[in-house]
């Protein structure tokens, strides 16, 4: 009788091992998912500018990001190809520095693996903006995307 109960004893005893053990490894499993998916994969920044103005134009240049001309109030919309190499899904922030806050917001895109998709950014001068060329560097930040 008092076997039986030791072997119980012992059973429940190697059964709350192996449940702590496994509980555990899913921890450390969930955790490297957790950090890697904070990792940044890369980053680059774009020089960017807008110009406030009493009319509008444009500029077509490809080294930067220029929205070109806008009046008080009115908005600019530029598109670039971005293409995931990665065999994972990547998430793509935008971030505008400082000095672009202001005409831009902060956006993220999700693209899937070995696929090519267009990001679009607007900027867009309030009714207030005084008359001038503003400028700043737009940060472009990929990340692995976990969910």
């Amino acid at each position: 009788m008092k076997q039986k109960k030791k072997l119980r004893k012992d059973r429940k005893n190697i059964l709350l091992v192996l449940s702590l053990i496994l509980l555990v490894i899913t921890f450390v499993f969930f955790g490297f998912i957790l950090i890697n998916s904070f990792k940044t994969l890369e980053k680059k920044e774009i020089f960017s500018y807008i110009i406030v103005s009493d009319h509008y134009g444009f500029d077509l240049n490809s080294s930067t990001i220029a929205f070109g001309m806008v009046a008080p109030g009115g908005s600019a919309t530029r598109k670039i190809g971005l293409e995931n190499k990665y065999p994972f899904p990547i998430k793509v922030e935008i971030i505008p520095g400082q000095d672009m806050k202001k005409f831009l917001g902060k956006k993220e895109y999700v693209i899937l693996s070995n696929k090519t998709q267009k990001i679009t950014m607007s900027a867009y001068a309030p009714p207030e903006t005084p008359y001038g060329n503003y400028s700043g560097n737009i940060s472009i930040v990929i990340k692995r995307y976990i969910w």
